[in-house]
């Protein structure tokens, strides 16, 4: 059991509700000044403690502690076998892979003849049965507690060639792709081969990449399996007839989008022209100081369009940064009168926190009726599964935290459509380009593909 956890920049008291198991919550800022204090009032040795960080430069730090070290919780898991750890790459049929319990796969190539290509942490003895099943298997020189793997595509080889080696732990190359190691210090622009475009391709743990696929249902099914669940005497549920919406077709007269268009938020975006009241930018690069300036553009041009932009947070080599996600409600399958959602929603809104549970739980009571929990096995969860539970019933695969964003109608579908929005000047000598202070235009890398996203937005919205 895990009984204390370190977060970086979120309310312990939050946490804590949603986190039963947790007996302490620290909330640090600085991690070097905090792990000598915790280490000091800690019954535990360094040597008994996890550490779990996706951020190589945080578990950089830890590692110097003597904490043991895993950059996700499934290798975590596999750590507290007491096996030894491998980063391996095999290769064989998909059905041979079933055999390997104690796996967790970073990357995965589909081949002909059902063969695929696994980058994956294993354990000793699925080490062993790989082997015992004739996989292909090369073992890579990974330190898994401090380092991260990254594919780097070689576009051409010439006489700086060595030059850009010297400094790399390359783990193998098959005479496209290189594949490389990168410790706490380095950064991924500091690996010198910026030729091709999507040059870097940054691998991390996940567990769901060797799991088969269900098969795809229905919207309209799935929905139908979520409303069975639903208080249905307390609600009349109408279908959608769909016919009409399903059949638009985009109609670019109604909003213009053209070359034109296109070309004017490259130039905002890319220093050409001015991007706000502050004039033009230098640079979208994630430490130059122009790219907070480039997400609140960003926000405010989405909010323009009718959209409700909220900011993903996260750490890149200890830095705290952000993406921009903006969601748009589709009309779905079905609608409920009442609006059974948006009053679950609401209560959800009223009572951010999970305690004290008994006002929330007694309004829910209220819309659903008395013995609507009962029915529904839901009277004896705990705070944290009952609200978990409502939500999955009610408000499924929508962003209801936001408060001024509508929902999505019942059984509506998921598009994503995105870009990466920083730049760099990577392709510079190596030393002589400064992140933080050089200018990155990136007009195709990716300034275009900023333009086409805000693009389909504006077309999007006005359906």
């Amino acid at each position: 059991m895990v009984t204390e956890a370190l977060v970086n920049g979120i309310s312990s008291q939050n946490i804590k509700q949603f986190l039963s198991n947790i007996q302490e919550v620290i909330v640090y800022k600085d991690l070097q000044g905090t792990l000598s204090p915790f280490l000091r009032e800690s019954k535990l040795k360094a040597e008994e403690i996890i550490f779990i960080s996706e951020d190589r430069t945080l578990r950089g730090i830890a590692a110097n502690y003597g904490f043991i070290i895993a950059s996700h919780p499934s290798i975590a898991l596999l750590l507290l076998t007491k096996q030894t750890l491998f980063f391996v790459r095999i290769k064989g049929e998909q059905k041979q892979f079933d055999l390997l319990k104690n796996m967790t796969p970073y990357y995965i190539r589909h081949l002909e003849n059902d063969q695929i290509i696994v980058l994956a942490v294993i354990s000793h003895e699925d080490l062993s049965k790989s082997i015992a099943n004739k996989l292909e298997m090369d073992i890579l020189p990974l330190n898994l507690s401090i380092e991260d793997p990254m594919f780097v595509s070689i576009d051409h080889i010439d006489e700086n060639t060595p030059e850009k080696l010297r400094n790399q732990k390359i783990l193998f190359f098959d005479g496209k792709k290189m594949l490389v190691a990168l410790g706490p210090s380095m950064t991924n622009d500091s690996v010198a081969f910026h030729d091709m475009h999507g040059h870097f391709l940054f691998l991390t743990p996940d567990p769901t990449l060797l799991k088969p696929m269900s098969k795809p249902n229905s919207f309209l099914r799935k929905s139908e399996i979520n409303l069975a669940k639903w208080p249905l005497d307390k609600v009349k549920l109408q279908q959608i007839n769909n016919q009409d919406s399903l059949s638009l077709q985009l109609n670019t007269q109604l909003m213009s989008i053209d070359s034109e268009y296109i070309k004017t938020t490259i130039d905002r975006y890319t220093g050409i022209s001015d991007l706000d009241e502050n004039g033009k930018i230098k640079s979208r690069h994630c430490e130059h100081p122009d790219n907070s300036r480039v997400i609140n553009a960003l926000l405010n041009d989405l909010r323009s369009m009718g959209y409700t932009p909220f900011m993903h947070f996260f750490t890149y080599n200890s830095l705290v940064l952000s993406s921009v996600i903006a969601d748009l409600p589709g009309i779905g399958y079905f609608k409920a009168e009442p609006n059974l959602p948006e009053q679950i929603r609401q209560i959800f809104l009223k009572y951010p926190t999970l305690y004290p549970s008994e006002p929330w739980i007694e309004e829910i009571r209220l819309l659903t009726g008395s013995d609507w929990m009962k029915k529904q096995n839901l009277d004896s969860l705990s705070p944290q599964n009952l609200r978990r539970e409502i939500e999955n019933i009610f408000l499924r695969e929508s962003s209801w935290w936001a408060k001024d964003e509508p929902l999505g109608g019942l059984g509506a579908q998921m598009i994503i459509v995105c870009c990466h929005l920083d730049s760099t000047a990577g392709r510079e000598p190596p030393g002589q380009y400064n992140q933080r202070t050089d200018p990155a235009p990136g007009a195709d890398d990716n300034g275009s593909g900023l333009a086409a996203v805000l693009a389909i937005a504006k077309i999007w919205v006005i359906f």
